[in-house]
């Protein structure tokens, strides 16, 4: 049975802004979609800060957990982008 997920993202790189946060959020969605580990039910950015949050219904949300961390880790964004799960 899917598990409904929540992802909320902060970019800690200086300068970052709003529309970056859009960028991030709007790639996380399509590697989540393309690489079939789960399906985007909502989402969206703060207007005034590099804030962001993505809800997805995932059949094995450790795996899209697992998966989102190592492509940042593998794109050097670990250090700027914190993401927090949380199930809902």
């Amino acid at each position: 049975m899917p598990t409904d997920l929540t992802i909320e993202g902060y970019l800690v790189a200086e300068g970052a802004t709003s529309a970056d946060a859009l960028d991030v959020k709007n790639a996380l969605e399509e590697e989540v979609i393309v690489n079939q580990l789960g399906s985007i039910v909502g989402g969206g950015c703060e207007l005034s800060s590099p804030r962001f949050d993505l809800q997805v219904k995932a059949e094995d949300p450790q795996r899209l957990e697992d998966f989102l961390r190592a492509l940042l880790r593998d794109k050097n964004f670990a250090d700027c982008l914190e993401l927090k799960f949380t199930a809902d």
